[in-house]
C-alpha cells in the first residue's frame, strides 16, 4: 500500500452546482479522467484520487467542515465496514451466480475481483465465465468464494446455496477502486465554491459535472 498522496501539497478544485445536489460534491482537477478529484459525500464521508493505470492512488475516510476549513481524516481501506447484508439461496444447475449491490443500489457485479479459496488455504484468481457478470460456471466442489474489495478479502460462505445477493455498505467507486495509498490528517479551505491548500501557490482546476 502507497503512503503518498497526489492532492498534496498543492490543490484548487472546484465544484459544479450539479454536483452540490447529488449524494456528494466533487470537486476535479480537470477533463482528464486521470486528473485528481475529491468526492465529499453528505454523510460526512470522502473519497479522493489521482492518476490513471498503475500509477492511481486512492484514499477514503472522514471529513468535517469547521467554518470555512474542510478536515480530513484519512483511513485505512481494510478498517472499512464493507458488507451491509448477505443474501443466500439455492436455485437447480452448476452454477454459482453472485448479485452485487452498492450503498446506493446500483448493481456493480461486472466489477467483481473473485478468488476461490481452497481447502489447504491456497488462493487462487477465478475466471468469471460469462465475461461481465458476476457468474461462475462448475465451481470448484471444495473451498469458497472470496472477493477482493478495499484491501479485505470478503467471503461468501460454501454449502447448499449457489446464488447470492451482496449488499454493500460503500458507494460503487470505492468498491470498483484499488491502489489505496496511507496518509495523515491534512484540511484544505473552502472559497468561494473552490478547495485550495493553505500553500501560496496552488494549481487551478476546473469544474466539473458527476452523473
Amino acid at each position: 500500500m502507497k503512503h503518498s498522496f497526489f492532492l498534496l501539497p498543492a490543490l484548487l478544485l472546484s465544484v459544479t452546482a450539479a454536483g452540490q445536489t447529488a449524494d456528494y460534491e466533487l470537486y476535479k482537477q480537470s477533463p482528464d479522467s486521470c486528473a485528481a478529484s475529491v468526492m465529499l459525500y453528505r454523510d460526512g464521508t470522502f473519497f479522493a484520487e489521482g492518476g490513471c493505470g498503475r500509477a492511481a492512488e486512492r484514499s477514503v475516510g472522514r471529513w468535517q467542515q469547521v467554518q470555512d476549513t474542510v478536515f480530513f481524516l484519512p483511513q485505512p481501506p481494510e478498517n472499512i465496514k464493507v458488507v451491509q447484508s448477505l443474501t443466500a439461496f439455492f436455485t437447480p444447475g452448476d452454477t454459482l451466480n453472485l448479485t452485487i449491490l452498492a450503498s446506493c443500489g446500483k448493481n456493480i457485479s461486472d466489477s467483481a475481483r473473485m478468488f476461490w479459496k481452497r481447502t489447504d488455504g491456497g488462493i487462487d484468481p477465478v475466471l468469471i465465465s460469462p465475461p461481465g457478470t458476476a457468474r461462475i460456471i462448475h465451481p470448484p466442489s471444495e473451498g469458497h468464494l472470496l472477493l477482493s474489495m478495499m484491501d479485505q478479502y470478503i467471503e461468501v460462505p460454501g454449502g447448499f446455496a449457489n446464488n447470492f445477493i451482496l449488499k454493500l455498505n460503500i458507494p460503487a467507486q470505492w468498491a470498483s477502486a484499488h491502489a489505496w495509498c496511507r496518509m495523515g490528517r491534512f484540511y484544505l479551505l473552502k472559497k468561494d465554491g473552490k478547495l485550495v491548500t493553505p500553500d501560496a501557490i496552488a494549481a487551478a482546476y476546473q469544474q466539473h459535472a458527476h452523473q
